[in-house]
């Protein structure tokens, strides 16, 4: 690994090449020599190149001075014309969206597209996941259940930023019976916006994982917290 104070340049044509990656701002490319890694930062971004240790996926995420992300979206019939909306939003900022259903407005069952998201985004396929129902809630619960997923319910714009700056919440579910498009958008680029603060606030969420560690293990017995014996 080398460190450099000044980035190299990055051509157009590489940047768009189908074996570049950007995740939450890193810039991850390709190459033939599994071990071989370059990493260095600027002001604004900062970038890491790693050499044979990600898979690809959509191109053309990254930008001088900004970033594009790959984000995961999906909705019951309930959320379907709120999804549509926000869809198109953010691909207009120059994101990639996948899309998860729902299609149409005829019911579907919201764990199922809850569970979709969520795996991609466990799996490193996205970089964030938005997922809609009718109030968030039923959306949020399901994508919790997939391991090491971090899914807030969010109704402001304060909330969206705290889900990730405190939370480090990689998925925020809304309600469309619960907010209207413009709040939706407005709550959508303040928390793609934000980044996890750390310091304290990473403390608290390593605690969140120990948790999870703690109940997923199934051959073990959790004894009753002290005061529930």
């Amino acid at each position: 690994m080398w460190a450099m104070s000044t980035p190299p340049r990055i051509s157009t044509s590489l940047l768009n090449s189908p074996s570049v990656r950007i995740l939450e701002g890193f810039c991850i490319v390709l190459m033939s020599h599994p071990r071989q890694s370059l990493r260095f930062k600027d002001a604004s971004p900062i970038i890491k190149v790693d050499f044979g240790h990600w898979k690809t996926c959509d191109a053309g995420r990254f930008r001088l001075g900004g970033k594009r992300l790959l984000i995961c979206i999906g909705s019951d019939h309930l959320g379907f014309l709120l999804k549509e909306k926000l869809r198109a939003f953010l691909i207009e900022q120059g994101h990639t969206v996948r899309d998860f259903g729902s299609t149409s407005e005829e019911p579907v069952d919201y764990p199922d597209v809850a569970v979709s998201v969520a795996e991609a985004v466990r799996a490193g396929v996205a970089d964030r996941g938005i997922l809609i129902c009718g109030t968030g809630l039923g959306m949020a619960i399901a994508a919790n259940k997939v391991p090491g997923i971090f899914a807030a319910p969010v109704t402001d714009v304060y909330a969206a930023r705290m889900a990730r700056q405190s939370n480090n919440a990689h998925i925020i579910t809304l309600g469309a019976g619960t907010v209207d498009f413009g709040l939706a958008r407005s709550i959508v680029e303040a928390w793609l916006a934000t980044e996890f603060s750390g310091g304290e606030s990473a403390r608290k969420v390593a605690k969140i994982v120990a948790l999870e560690e703690r109940y997923r293990s199934s051959h073990v017995q959790v004894p009753l917290s002290e005061g529930l014996q």
